[in-house]
């Protein structure tokens, strides 16, 4: 299984961008200003929730004192939050911690991240303007960015996976973050728009990034479980998936073809020794050990 996008996506790319602040939330004046309403009336009325999203901050701050790589390990903690905890982790989302300036930038980011990634996991579709700001949001930060468009993928609405296409347009951190949001709706759609994006002229590192949502997107693990949500989709996400990284495979070299070899055995869709097999004639021979590597695993 993957790690979540707090942490894998520092492999990717350096992290840039600073603090949120009210300036680079990208939302119509009207938008946030209901979102501040709504924020403060739900802190009136649930102050517990508040309290206990809030009672975070000291967990990350020690986790972050101790963390051995960029960012500590903070998905666990926001798992427990609950639908009742919307508000206080929309704010913490969208603005960061109150006392931001006190706390290292990568406590501030991990506080973030976690909270945006929980909105997406609750599933409240009110989350999508908040996701959306963040993602397209002027502080390119891979990493908040990343766990926006993550929340948005959770989200799985035509609305959320519509943000996350257009924003294959965008900076290259909203490109690697929304792939990443793509891949994790498991959805028919984003895998093809995933297998449209493979096609298109790329660097190396956009075509890694690209080539792990794909495997990602159709894990054999995960739109077959019997809880997945995008069920239905399985078959459409999975063949999707294959066919872009068996195309990937016979073009790729080095790294690049490793990557696409380990995401066909991630996807492990039906019809992908069908694919390769018939892939293989007038094939040169390193191109050909790299497609039977792949059917002896399979």
């Amino acid at each position: 299984m993957r790690a979540s996008f707090v942490v894998s996506a520092v492999a990717l790319v350096t992290l840039v961008g600073g603090p949120a602040s009210a300036e680079s939330l990208r939302m119509a004046p009207a938008a946030k200003a209901e979102l501040t309403r709504s924020i403060a009336a739900d802190r009136s009325a649930h102050p517990e929730a508040f309290a206990r999203v809030a009672a975070l901050r000291g967990r990350v701050v020690e986790l972050d004192a101790h963390k051995r790589g960029p960012l500590p390990a903070v998905a666990p903690l926001f798992r427990k939050a609950a639908p009742e905890d919307f508000f206080a982790l929309a704010e913490l989302g969208a603005y960061g911690p109150p006392d931001a300036a006190s706390l290292s930038l990568s406590a501030v980011r991990a506080l973030r991240a976690g909270a945006l990634e929980a909105l997406g996991r609750i599933g409240d579709a009110r989350a999508l303007p908040v996701l959306r700001a963040v993602l397209e949001g002027d502080d390119d930060d891979m990493v908040v960015q990343g766990a926006a468009a993550e929340g948005l993928g959770r989200l799985a609405s035509a609305e959320s996976l519509a943000v996350l296409t257009r924003a294959l347009g965008g900076t290259k951190p909203q490109r690697i973050a929304a792939l990443r949001g793509l891949a994790v709706s498991h959805r028919a759609s984003a895998a093809q728009e995933l297998a449209r994006f493979a096609q298109l002229p790329a660097d190396a590192e956009m075509r890694l990034a690209t080539l792990r949502a794909l495997g990602e997107a159709g894990a054999a693990w995960a739109v077959t479980a019997p809880n997945a949500r995008a069920a239905a989709d399985a078959a459409t996400v999975r063949s999707t998936a294959a066919r872009a990284l068996v195309s990937a495979l016979l073009r790729e070299q080095g790294e690049l073809e490793t990557e696409a070899a380990d995401a066909l055995l991630l996807v492990a869709a039906p019809e992908t020794a069908e694919l390769l097999r018939a892939a293989l004639p007038g094939q040169p021979a390193e191109k050909r050990a790299a497609v039977e590597y792949v059917l002896r695993r399979l």
